[in-house]
């Protein structure tokens, strides 16, 4: 049985007690030669201990399968092997090769597999029967700001209106200058939100008191940003294809709604446009109180639909927060891009599914329907 004492559980290796250092009872153990690695579940901290050495190291949550001196787990996104080797005492996480699907593997002939830490030969086999079918996916879950809102022309356009009003306007060589600092304010407040740094209200304050450098009261504050709010919302609008696109995944997928903002401002806005009838669940981080690229995120999307990731899409506009988060979370990513500016780099990081408009969104999901265009980006 294990024992508990300053944080450590104790188990039995063989005949020897090992003390592997977690802070609670794992709920998986693994051994290999003198490496002994505990999983404290999906996500819950996890580590590997060397027995040569009497070494523990942390290495990444998750459920993976030990070999001699690395972990091995599948990207559940992209169906890539990680792994994670730690020989040095440092744990790296890597991609090592990329799967092949059945096609690929009648068209190259025998491929590669990992044993241990060393890349042999082998014979290939074809996936089984469903494997990475994107007409298993159920549903569509969808990011709301810049996804299927045009966040940013509405908050172009009410900023120019409520800096005008304020006389805001002669402090900046331009109006493309003053909505510029605006937007680098706003991004900056809204990194410190989803790092949990500060909250809702408290990001709206401090984007008003750094964007006029002053020192304002909360109430001064909240007062300047609802000013603006009158005319933000004077300029919402959906993007031109999103209607189009629901209408057609309508009949085939169930939607839902995964935002990193508040559910009283994203349920709100949903109304305005017209769409909330269209979703089955909104969610949001400032509720969740967890906030996307965590895949506990995206994991409470498909609870909520009471479905598997691997039979969600996650639809959104950032590579990062959504085209990796959603990926690296297991469920199908499509990251919109629809101004192409995105660095290569970018784009290997989200996989394999980006798109320039939504109208692409149907061949993705592999939908059933006469709606939709090829893919922009190959």
């Amino acid at each position: 049985m294990p024992q508990r004492g300053r944080g450590a559980v104790v188990r039995r290796a063989g005949r020897a007690r090992v003390a592997t250092g977690a802070p609670r009872t794992p709920s998986a153990t693994q051994a290999v030669n003198t490496w002994l690695y505990r999983s404290c579940g999906a996500f819950g901290p996890a580590g590997v201990h060397d027995r040569a050495t009497n070494r523990p190291l942390t290495v990444p949550a998750g459920r993976d399968r030990l070999a001699d001196g690395c972990l091995i787990r599948e990207n559940r996104g992209t169906h890539e092997p990680l792994l994670t080797d730690f020989p040095t005492g440092t744990a790296t996480t890597r991609t090592a090769t990329v799967l092949r699907t059945a096609d690929q593997d009648d068209a190259q002939g025998p491929g590669l597999t990992l044993t241990g830490t060393t890349a042999v030969n082998r014979p290939t086999r074809r996936p089984p029967p469903g494997y990475r079918r994107l007409m298993d996916i159920s549903a569509v879950v969808w990011d709301i700001d810049d996804t299927i809102f045009d966040y940013g022309a509405a908050d172009r356009a009410g900023m120019r209106e409520h800096l005008a009003a304020e006389g805001l306007l002669d402090g900046y060589e331009s109006v493309e200058q003053a909505l510029a600092r605006w937007r680098e304010v706003t991004d900056q407040q809204w990194l410190r939100f989803s790092a949990g740094e500060t909250d809702w209200e408290g990001q709206r304050r401090e984007r008003v008191r750094v964007f006029l450098g002053q020192p304002l009261t909360d109430t001064e504050a909240d007062d300047w940003f609802q000013r603006y709010v009158a005319y933000y919302e004077a300029a919402w609008a959906l993007f031109p294809d999103v209607l189009p696109v629901l209408d057609a995944l309508a009949a085939s997928h169930r939607h839902a709604v995964l935002s990193n903002s508040s559910l009283h401002v994203q349920d709100r806005k949903l109304r305005v446009l017209g769409v909330h009838h269209r979703f089955e669940a909104v969610l949001c981080a400032a509720e969740l109180g967890v906030s996307k690229p965590a895949a506990e995120a995206f994991h409470a999307a498909c609870d909520a639909l009471g479905l598997p990731p691997h039979q969600v899409a996650y639809v959104g506009d950032h590579p990062e927060i959504d085209g990796r988060g959603a990926a690296e979370a297991g469920l199908l990513s499509v990251w919109i891009d629809r101004d192409g500016a995105h660095t290569a780099t970018a784009v290997a990081s989200t996989g394999p599914h980006r798109i320039a408009s939504l109208a692409e969104l149907p061949a993705v999901l592999g939908a059933d329907t006469r709606f939709g265009v090829p893919s922009t980006f190959g």
